[in-house]
């Protein structure tokens, strides 16, 4: 029986997937598992992933389109493993990666997450003059989990036992953007030990994000969040929960603002008044450089159109 159980969640990216499967293959732990679940992919990743037969701690699941939570849930099932690390597919560990995990929860008991730093790279795999800063403490590591994702390198850095996903249960299956941050949350509130493993072990791909798709995502699994935020907050966090809030419909209104869905952004700013006056001055100063960004984008577009206007048009460009 392995004592890792490594799961790739993956969808449509078999040329970047075969980089990940190598950097788990070339751990300098060896006691491990590969289970990697293909979430509907439509590209040539079934092919890629059994080119690695040859080496058998390499498992194949398929499932239909259905999330990278519900992928992960199912890598969980089939994991044997008594510890389970995640990496996602586009992203790479270091060779000492396992290694340096698990010699901290061997020896420390008590702890049950480890999680590591990690370094920015391209697309193209070189690494960017990024630098990662580790959060600054607020209180306990639920109340930091409830702002933001404070677990650096998030899924493809954790390494953590599998007893911690009995008393929490499973990732949340309706989250696309926030599963990640939820489901540390749930394992710091069941009183589950963070350690936080201080070198680069991982690096993380950067890529375009400023798509009106994604945008729409965010701002849409921000509410389910936030939602889940009001019904299992303890009592004695409640007291963030309308700085919050007031941090979750402001960016998604903003967003929405930004995909020109006025109506929906307007819903949001009816939340956000009933939060209080002072967050409504807030919102208002946060709303200019967004108006700002919405008139450059529009200017920019009509000034593309403008210079290429055809000459046979009859209408011409001054220089």
């Amino acid at each position: 029986m392995p004592t890792v159980s490594v799961i790739i969640p993956t969808h449509n990216r078999a040329g970047l997937l075969e980089q990940a499967v190598r950097s788990v293959l070339g751990q300098t732990y060896h006691d491990l598992e590969l289970i990697v679940v293909d979430d509907g992919s439509t590209d040539d990743t079934r092919a890629r992933v059994a080119s690695f037969a040859r080496d058998a701690r390499v498992r194949y699941e398929y499932q239909e389109r259905s999330g990278p939570s519900r992928a992960r849930n199912i890598g969980i099932r089939a994991s044997a493993g008594s510890y389970i690390a995640f990496l996602d597919d586009d992203d790479v560990w270091l060779p000492e990666k396992l290694t340096k995990q698990m010699a901290i929860l061997s020896a420390q008991h008590d702890v049950d997450v480890a999680y590591c730093g990690f370094t920015w790279i391209d697309a193209e795999g070189n690494v960017m003059p990024l630098v990662y800063r580790r959060p600054e403490r607020r209180g306990t590591l639920y109340e930091d989990l409830m702002y933001g994702n404070v677990i650096a390198g998030s899924g493809s850095s954790v390494l953590l036992r599998s007893k911690c996903f009995v008393g929490v249960g499973l990732f949340d299956e309706s989250l696309r953007v926030y599963e990640d941050q939820d489901m540390w949350r749930r394992l710091a509130l069941a009183g589950c030990e963070f350690v936080f493993v201080d070198e680069t072990l991982l690096h993380i791909r950067r890529h375009d994000f400023g798509s009106q798709r994604d945008r729409a995502r965010v701002a849409a699994d921000s509410l389910l969040y936030l939602d889940k935020l009001r019904a299992e907050a303890p009592r004695e966090f409640r007291h963030h929960l309308p700085e919050i809030a007031y941090g979750i419909l402001s960016e998604s209104a903003v967003a929405l603002f930004l995909l020109g869905r006025g109506g929906e952004m307007m819903d949001l700013v009816a939340k956000i008044v009933a939060l209080g006056p002072r967050y409504v001055l807030r919102f208002i100063v946060r709303l200019v450089p967004a108006r700002l960004q919405s008139g450059v984008g529009m200017l920019s577009r009509a000034f593309k159109r403008w210079r290429g206007v055809p000459a046979s048009s009859g209408l011409q460009r001054a220089d």
